[in-house]
């Protein structure tokens, strides 16, 4: 038989000590708690602003690159198209070289064929209207094909041919313009050129010019050539 000594405010304060403990045992590991997760949370948000940062600074590059790619686009279809420009009226000029170079060697060096008064070209070239009469510029060539140059003169008619309201016209270069005399004069050696204003009527639709050339003299001679209503634009 054992003999326990009873002493009830001993239990009482051990039961309380006990209780402090717990609870500050927990205080301690909800503080701990709370400044660990901010300090994670702080940490976190920092991260994210330096990302956002960086993509930002990353966005504003791309943006900058694209404007340069988007400007070197532009204006390497500014030169292209200069370039092909430039190309075609290098052709133009080209052709034009060798027309003119064709042109004064059959004046130099003529062939059989070639030979004599030659009605050698007609542009024309629409200027716009005036009155409701639709308003020509007409440029005339003539050459002399031979083998000595000497003057030779004469004159020349220039007829227009269409129709109008249903019937066949011939127009003289007099029903078109004013000139100051007509038929036109010509006196060269090697090509003599002619130009004026042609005005067509309103209700006049023109096909095709028939220029006539007759030279005078013993060994005189009379050519017509034709050409169809072929218009440059001006």
């Amino acid at each position: 038989m054992v003999v326990v000594e009873r002493r009830p405010g001993l239990n009482a304060v051990l039961w309380c000590a006990g209780a402090l403990v717990i609870a500050g045992a927990s205080y301690a590991g909800w503080q701990l708690a709370r400044m660990g997760g901010g300090g994670i949370a702080v940490a976190t948000h920092e991260s994210l602003q330096d990302a956002h940062a960086a993509l930002q600074e990353r966005t504003v590059a791309l943006e900058r690159q694209l404007a340069d790619i988007e400007l070197g686009r532009v204006i390497d279809v500014d030169a292209t198209e200069q370039l092909r420009q430039t190309i075609k009226e290098m052709g133009d000029q080209r052709a034009e070289i060798e027309e003119e170079v064709r042109f004064y060697r059959r004046l130099m060096a003529p062939s059989e064929a070639q030979r004599g008064l030659r009605v050698e070209k007609l542009d024309l070239i629409a200027s716009g209207e005036r009155g409701g009469r639709v308003t020509i510029e007409y440029r005339l060539l003539l050459t002399q094909v031979v083998d000595r140059h000497e003057f030779i003169r004469g004159q020349v008619n220039l007829d227009v041919i269409g129709s109008a309201r249903g019937a066949q016209q011939v127009l003289s270069l007099t029903d078109l313009s004013e000139p100051e005399a007509y038929p036109l004069e010509f006196r060269f050696r090697y090509f003599q050129d002619f130009a004026g204003t042609l005005e067509l009527p309103a209700d006049f639709e023109a096909e095709r010019v028939v220029v006539t050339a007759v030279s005078s003299g013993r060994r005189g001679k009379q050519i017509q050539r034709t050409f169809s209503w072929n218009l440059q634009r001006g």
